[in-house]
């Protein structure tokens, strides 16, 4: 992986980083003003008597503390959850993630001609599919084509019929229709699982503009 991409990288992880850091820094000021409201207050009229002492519900003080450290806590990721969810709601346009493909390119993790082949590759027919594993011959697809054109059977049929594949070579076709855009560009040795899995985690996060 290129320093570009390192920094990509990095710059993608500091998305969570970043809630995570909020999370603690809000969750922080709550703890620090929970043990300044009896200082702030120390006759406990104002503040403490109706806030605080909602949490003692337990006879064990140190119960009543992990009680109001878990709440504070849960408060905190609430607050920036909700601050997320406001965000996207004022830029929906923002918060749409790009097809993998063009974001592969964009973020030269692949080339544009890469993607093209791979494109086509992902919309190969299971004759197709089988030549180009060379399992089956020019020949021996453009003779099953026939077949198939003339009884209206499937593809697949014809070929193990006629000899020309087996029944696993119809099973490994067919899982290969299901791959999606990252397993083609993987099978094609263009792009390695660490990148692609980095990608995948960069687009998550990324609000690219349309």
């Amino acid at each position: 992986m290129n320093t570009e991409r390192l920094l990509q990288t990095v710059g993608c992880r500091m998305r969570l980083k970043i809630k995570i850091f909020l999370v603690i820094s809000i969750f922080s000021a709550f703890v620090l003003l929970y043990f300044l409201l009896p200082l702030l207050f120390p006759h406990g009229q104002l503040l403490r008597t109706p806030v605080l002492e909602r949490f003692e519900i337990f006879s064990n003080p140190s119960a009543n503390f992990i009680l109001v450290i878990i709440i504070l806590l849960l408060f905190a990721s609430g607050l920036v959850l909700l601050f997320e969810i406001l965000c996207r709601n004022l830029n929906p346009a923002g918060s749409k993630h790009p097809r993998l493909g063009k974001y592969l390119v964009e973020e030269n993790f692949i080339t544009e001609d890469e993607l093209k082949r791979a494109l086509k590759e992902q919309r190969f027919n299971i004759g197709e599919i089988l030549l180009n594993d060379q399992r089956i011959t020019p020949a021996q697809l453009t003779h099953a084509l026939k077949v198939k054109k003339s009884t209206r059977r499937k593809i697949g049929d014809v070929l193990i019929e006629l000899g020309y594949a087996t029944d696993e070579d119809i099973r490994w076709a067919l899982g290969m229709l299901k791959r999606r855009i990252g397993d083609v560009l993987k099978d094609r040795q263009c792009i390695s699982e660490y990148d692609l899995q980095c990608a995948l985690s960069m687009q998550k996060f990324s609000t690219l503009d349309d």
